[in-house]
């Protein structure tokens, strides 16, 4: 069984993206003039890019390794106002306020990677079923 990874591929260029824009912005108000942006250093130099994306890796998935936060991301996705803290996820840019009166909402990004999620371990409780009904329990 595959599972597709293009939500959470996604979600990394995103957040990846919005961080590197949110840095460029900040050093064109200290403008030096000399120095290459956050970005054209991502985009030239060896190895920055990888080190954003797993940076933004690290972010998500460490919002998303407390099963409370799973939960209340859940609820956001299905329309239910969750009981649980948003912090975490909306650091993560998983979840997104509207600020106009408005709920705050799973963004698209938490919706995809939360979808990710569910796939990938529906299809590892379905081989663990199968596993367990061959007869490898020990």
């Amino acid at each position: 069984m595959s599972v597709d990874a293009s939500p959470l591929v996604d979600a990394l260029l995103e957040r990846s993206r919005g961080r590197l824009a949110a840095r460029d912005r900040l050093d064109a108000l200290e403008d030096t003039g000399s120095a290459p942006t956050p970005a054209t250093l991502t985009r030239q130099e060896p190895g920055v890019a990888e080190a954003q994306v797993e940076e933004a890796l690290d972010n998500i998935l460490s919002a998303l390794a407390v099963r409370a936060n799973r939960q209340t991301l859940r609820a956001l996705r299905d329309g239910r106002m969750p009981a649980g803290e948003l912090e975490v996820l909306m650091r993560a840019g998983l979840v997104i306020d509207t600020w106009a009166g408005g709920s705050p909402q799973a963004s698209a990004v938490g919706s995809g990677v939360l979808t990710l999620l569910d796939e990938v371990c529906a299809a590892a409780a379905l081989r663990l079923r199968g596993s367990l009904e061959d007869g490898h329990a020990d």
